[in-house]
C-alpha cells in the first residue's frame, strides 16, 4: 500500500469514527439542553465575530455533546466540522 493511499484510508477512518462519536454523543444529552447550547454558541459567534467554534460537553469522563458551529472557510464557504483542529494564536508584540 503506497503512502498516499494509507493516508487517505486513515483519514476516512478518522472521519467515520468522529461522526460515530458525534452521533453517540448527541443521543446522550436531552434535546432542550442541546437547544440551549446551540443558542448560546450561535449568540457567542454573532457577538464575537469569530467565524467558527466547536463545543464539547463532557460528563463523567465521556463526551455527551459535540458540535461545530459557523464556517471553517469563508471562501469558498465551508461549514465547520467537529473534527476540525483549531490553533491558538499567540499575541505578537508591536514593533
Amino acid at each position: 500500500m503506497n503512502r498516499n493511499r494509507l493516508i487517505r484510508y486513515s483519514l476516512y477512518i478518522a472521519i467515520v469514527l468522529t461522526l460515530a462519536a458525534q452521533l453517540f454523543a448527541q443521543a446522550q444529552l436531552p434535546v432542550d439542553l442541546r437547544e440551549m447550547i446551540d443558542k448560546a454558541a450561535a449568540d457567542a459567534l454573532a457577538k464575537s465575530g469569530v467565524p467558527s467554534a466547536s463545543v464539547a460537553v463532557v460528563k463523567d469522563g465521556q463526551i455527551v455533546y459535540l458540535k461545530a458551529y459557523g464556517d471553517a472557510k469563508l471562501e469558498p464557504k465551508t461549514p465547520a466540522a467537529s473534527a476540525m483542529r483549531y490553533s491558538k494564536l499567540k499575541p505578537q508584540p508591536a514593533m
